[in-house]
């Protein structure tokens, strides 16, 4: 029973390391994606074509 324990704690640290990562590749993606929006919203409202 010890060694299951010891097993599933071991895969749980590893479950968070992995989904910190995710985390903060979501969070990269966010910011890129917030960069590129910012400028791209001022084309939105043309008033004028030329």
């Amino acid at each position: 029973m010890n060694d299951t324990y010891e097993d599933e704690q071991e895969q749980l640290k590893i479950e968070i390391i992995n989904l910190k990562k995710e985390v903060e590749v979501q969070k990269r993606q966010r910011e890129n994606l917030e960069q590129f929006i910012q400028p791209a919203h001022r084309y939105t409202e043309l008033t004028e074509f030329t």
